[in-house]
């Protein structure tokens, strides 16, 4: 039987505790920070995309509207990162999936 050298076992107890912890305050910052744009989209969807995107609406009708867009957006998140399963690779999202065969600039332009 033949043995696979892993170079994570290699660390040090002290190294191992560093990168965890850099690992938790990096995912935290980004949380954070996607949370905090969804909260600000949020507020400026009730206060000014109503008015901005749909002026021949009834005011309330074009509240509704952007709201509508803020779900349709808020929605897309986790089903755009969920796993695709249909090509058999549980790791691939969708848009990481096309991003794979097509190159990752194409991907950021949708």
């Amino acid at each position: 039987m033949t043995t696979i050298d892993n170079p994570i076992s290699k660390l040090s107890q002290e190294e191992h505790g560093r990168q965890l912890r850099r690992a938790l305050v990096a995912s935290t910052v980004g949380t954070t920070i996607e949370w905090y744009d969804f909260l600000l989209y949020g507020q400026v969807t009730g206060l000014v995309f109503g008015k901005l995107f749909f002026p021949q609406s009834d005011p309330i009708v074009g509240v509704l509207q952007a709201f509508a867009i803020f779900f349709v957006g808020f929605l897309g998140r986790p089903i755009g990162g969920r796993p695709h399963r249909a090509q058999g690779n549980p790791d691939r999202d969708i848009a990481g999936n096309r991003a794979c065969d097509y190159g990752r600039r194409s991907r950021a332009d949708l």
